[in-house]
């Protein structure tokens, strides 16, 4: 096993190349040195303004979470620096997957007044496409990969909500093909 010589994540992703032994994560982060963020926001300020709704309970746009930490900070920038209405999309894990903190972080996330959509699958139709993808790709995550980026454009799709805010950096999750 190899670990990237900057902030240590072991090549154990799939699919995930070092070079130079740095991991793709790290390469990224460099290129962010030079970004100039003010144009940036006022660029995604732009591109959102006409999505934003002005009446009620209206979702203007869609963000995946995971239960993960991140979830909850975008979910909250989403919301309090965007000035919008997010619908969550989550996806339930197979039970050997569920944490108890995961479990935690998406009960927060209602208590600070989101409303979330959750996906599921039977646990053995989970079970069934762990054992299929460990078996065919080597890789038994595969499935719920595949499933959240799924099920997000899929909800966006049958709630009329054409914005999607995207959490995961694909160079974090790899390559899915």
């Amino acid at each position: 096993m190899k670990y990237c010589t900057k902030c240590l994540q072991p090549n154990t992703r799939p699919n995930i190349v070092f070079e130079a032994g740095i991991c793709p994560i790290c390469r990224y982060t460099e290129t962010l040195e030079t970004v100039d963020w003010t144009e940036r926001f006022d660029i995604l300020e732009s591109i959102i303004a006409p999505f934003r709704k002005t009446s009620g309970n209206t979702h203007d746009c869609i963000v995946g979470v995971s239960g993960g930490k991140d979830s909850t900070r975008q979910a909250l920038w989403v919301r309090d620096k965007l000035k919008m209405n997010p619908l969550l999309v989550a996806l339930t894990q197979p039970p050997e997957q569920v944490s108890e903190i995961g479990t935690h972080n998406l009960s927060n996330l209602l208590e600070l007044g989101f409303d979330v959509v959750q996906s599921s699958l039977s646990p053995q139709t989970w079970k069934a496409l762990v054992r299929h993808s460990f078996f065919n790709y080597q890789n038994w995550a595969k499935p719920t990969e595949l499933a959240i980026f799924s099920a997000v454009p899929r909800l966006a799709i049958q709630y009329n909500i054409p914005l999607v805010f995207w959490g995961e950096c694909p160079l974090q999750v790899g390559d899915l093909g």
